[in-house]
């Protein structure tokens, strides 16, 4: 099974090789940041621009991870001041040429910059992609949690399915298909079945995501009695049975989702027939799939934080012992919040920097956990053209390493990867199904990696406002 935290870095690939003007407005984007971050004359105009405007100050990101939901964050907080931009230009504009200096070619790079800030298209360029990208960054920041099991998963991609099929997006139709057809062909060389009972068994679904006609259909006469009623949400199976409500309740109370791994059905399951405890071990055995590594490399990083050069008699049994319990102990009660340094009384009076306060709590720790020190600027950072290249890259090998089957027997054959497409197999409510349990998948799951996605901006606004603040 393939790690799906690439499965959406895939998909960009894809994208970007029918748009490649995409990549084109995100590196004017880094050259702007680069530019204002590295005067700070212009840089602290900008700020003044944007306490009259806004009564706040938001740092322009400088993207540093080799990652595209990093610069797609760095082209959502340009948007958020463009009226700072447009302002500071209109009223300063050639201050902001001055601040270059008197070298001719920093004043010609100057002058580049305040081209691109007053291009015809920058501004409407930078939304499009805003638009187009949101969506999938969206679910790169679903399929990177640690709690990204399979039916996560196949929410997610079944969301993207839906979001850009609806015509009321009015994406791009060269970037719509593009989309689609990177997601169709994932989908065929997956491990289908697995993924598929992995929706079944949320008791929360169960067969209501599957379209009424579906080309699996119905399971035979003589597939387990105990698995019929389980899928008719019958007996112990019902959703009082299995307290789905209360379970729901309590989730919502702490400001995340049900974990289906946690709870089992009601009833005395240790004088219950074979048949219902195999289904639950199984139904077990499948939720607890993450297809991912971000749980492994998150504990990785928390041993060599423990573990150093210097730092080595412990023995790993108790660093392992140390992690896991500090994990635990985190993902229940939050980070304790992180407050910026004060080197005087009067620095709060004089600091205008909006700061935001670390998330520690909530969707976002489950769903992000970026690393401070990833987030501070060095010099040695690829552009993003080369980033792009080596994503276009991976989408071209994913596609010639995974060949589309061939059947070359005129024999019966059973149904296919091939025929059990994500359009065809499952159900997209309309919005008169709101209140549907698909509906309500699909949206719940999708809200919570929204909140991560604000979260990670907030976090890199915070880090870089607390940078700022630091070497001032």
């Amino acid at each position: 099974m393939m790690n799906v935290k690439y499965t959406i870095n895939l998909v960009i690939g894809d994208l970007f090789k029918v748009k490649n003007i995409f990549i084109k407005s995100i590196e004017s984007t880094i050259e702007v940041i680069k530019w204002f971050n590295n005067h700070s004359q212009a840089l602290g105009m900008l700020k003044d621009v944007q306490q009259m405007k806004f009564a706040k100050i938001l740092c322009l990101v400088l993207p540093v991870l080799t990652c595209w939901t990093s610069h797609y964050l760095s082209v959502c907080h340009l948007i958020a001041i463009e009226i700072a931009f447009k302002q500071l230009l209109l009223d300063s504009r050639n201050t902001v040429l001055l601040c270059a200096g008197e070298k001719a070619d920093a004043k010609g790079k100057a002058q580049e910059v305040i081209n691109i800030l007053e291009g015809y298209y920058f501004w409407s360029d930078l939304r499009r992609i805003k638009d187009h990208l949101e969506p999938l960054a969206v679910a790169a920041n679903v399929m990177q949690s640690d709690n990204a099991c399979l039916d996560i998963v196949v929410i997610t991609l079944v969301n993207l399915c839906q979001i850009y099929l609806d015509p009321a997006c009015q994406f791009d139709p060269a970037i719509a298909s593009a989309v689609l057809a990177s997601l169709k062909k994932w989908w065929a060389n997956c491990d289908q079945p697995i993924f598929i009972l992995a929706i079944v068994f949320n008791p929360y679904i169960c067969t209501s995501f599957f379209r009424a006609h579906q080309p699996i259909g119905k399971p035979d006469d003589d597939f387990h009695s105990k698995f019929m009623k389980y899928t008719r949400r019958a007996g112990d199976w019902s959703d009082e049975g299995m307290l789905l409500t209360y379970h729901k309740n309590v989730a919502i109370k702490k400001h995340t989702f049900v974990n289906l791994i946690n709870f089992t059905p009601s009833g005395p399951t240790a004088s219950a027939p074979r048949g219902k405890q195999a289904l639950i071990e199984m139904a077990m055995q499948i939720l607890s799939i993450t297809p991912n590594s971000a749980p492994t490399e998150h504990i990785f990083s928390q041993f060599g934080v423990k573990h150093t050069k210097h730092r080595n008699r412990t023995h790993p049994d108790k660093i392992r012992k140390e992690v896991l319990v500090k994990s635990d102990t985190t993902s229940k009660y939050g980070l304790p919040p992180r407050h910026k340094w004060k080197f005087g009384d009067d620095d709060s009076d004089n600091d205008n920097t909006h700061v935001m306060d670390v998330p520690s709590s909530g969707p976002s720790d489950t769903l992000t956990s970026p690393s401070s020190s990833a987030l501070l600027p060095h010099p040695g950072q690829l552009n993003f053209a080369s980033i792009a290249a080596e994503i276009i890259q991976e989408a071209q090998q994913g596609s010639e390493s995974c060949p589309q089957p061939t059947i070359i027997t005129t024999q019966p054959q059973p149904l296919t990867n091939i025929s059990l497409t994500l359009k065809d197999l499952f159900y997209y409510p309309t919005p008169s199904d709101a209140s549907s349990a698909s509906a309500t998948a699909l949206t719940e799951y999708w809200r919570i990696g929204e909140q991560g996605l604000n979260n990670e901006s907030e976090f890199q606004d915070f880090m870089n406002n607390d940078t700022f603040a630091s070497s001032t």
